[in-house]
Protein backbone atom coordinates (compact mmCIF):
# COMPACT_ATOMS: atom_id res chain seq x y z
CA UNK A 1 0.00 0.00 0.00
CA UNK A 2 2.83 2.38 0.82
CA UNK A 3 4.50 1.51 -2.49
CA UNK A 4 1.36 2.55 -4.35
CA UNK A 5 1.24 5.77 -2.35
CA UNK A 6 4.89 6.52 -3.14
CA UNK A 7 4.34 5.74 -6.83
CA UNK A 8 1.33 8.08 -6.98
CA UNK A 9 3.32 10.85 -5.29
CA UNK A 10 6.18 10.37 -7.76
CA UNK A 11 3.85 10.28 -10.76
CA UNK A 12 2.07 13.44 -9.65
CA UNK A 13 5.37 15.23 -9.09
CA UNK A 14 6.68 14.42 -12.58
CA UNK A 15 3.49 15.36 -14.42
CA UNK A 16 1.67 18.08 -12.46
CA UNK A 17 -2.04 17.53 -12.01
CA UNK A 18 -4.65 19.90 -10.59
CA UNK A 19 -4.36 20.09 -6.80
CA UNK A 20 -7.80 18.59 -6.16
CA UNK A 21 -7.07 15.55 -8.31
CA UNK A 22 -3.66 15.06 -6.68
CA UNK A 23 -5.12 15.23 -3.16
CA UNK A 24 -7.91 12.82 -4.10
CA UNK A 25 -5.54 10.30 -5.67
CA UNK A 26 -3.17 10.41 -2.70
CA UNK A 27 -5.88 10.25 -0.04
CA UNK A 28 -7.79 7.20 -1.29
CA UNK A 29 -5.05 4.64 -0.44
CA UNK A 30 -4.39 6.40 2.87
CA UNK A 31 -8.02 5.92 3.92
CA UNK A 32 -7.72 2.16 3.39
CA UNK A 33 -4.36 2.06 5.17
CA UNK A 34 -5.68 3.91 8.22
CA UNK A 35 -8.76 1.66 8.32
CA UNK A 36 -6.63 -1.48 8.21
CA UNK A 37 -4.37 -0.20 10.99
CA UNK A 38 -7.36 0.68 13.17
CA UNK A 39 -8.87 -2.79 12.65
CA UNK A 40 -5.52 -4.38 13.52
CA UNK A 41 -5.26 -2.31 16.70
CA UNK A 42 -8.79 -3.28 17.72
CA UNK A 43 -8.09 -6.96 17.08
CA UNK A 44 -4.90 -6.88 19.15
CA UNK A 45 -6.83 -5.30 22.03
CA UNK A 46 -9.47 -8.05 21.77
CA UNK A 47 -6.83 -10.77 21.89
CA UNK A 48 -5.05 -9.17 24.86
CA UNK A 49 -8.38 -8.70 26.66
CA UNK A 50 -9.27 -12.36 26.29
CA UNK A 51 -12.49 -11.71 24.38
CA UNK A 52 -11.84 -14.70 22.16
CA UNK A 53 -12.18 -16.98 25.20
CA UNK A 54 -15.71 -15.68 25.83
CA UNK A 55 -16.96 -17.21 22.57
CA UNK A 56 -15.61 -20.73 22.99
CA UNK A 57 -18.09 -23.56 23.42
CA UNK A 58 -15.98 -25.65 25.80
Amino acid sequence: MLVIEAFLAWALSTEPAPLGIAVLLLSIPLVFLVGALLALRQRIREIKGGEIDDYRND
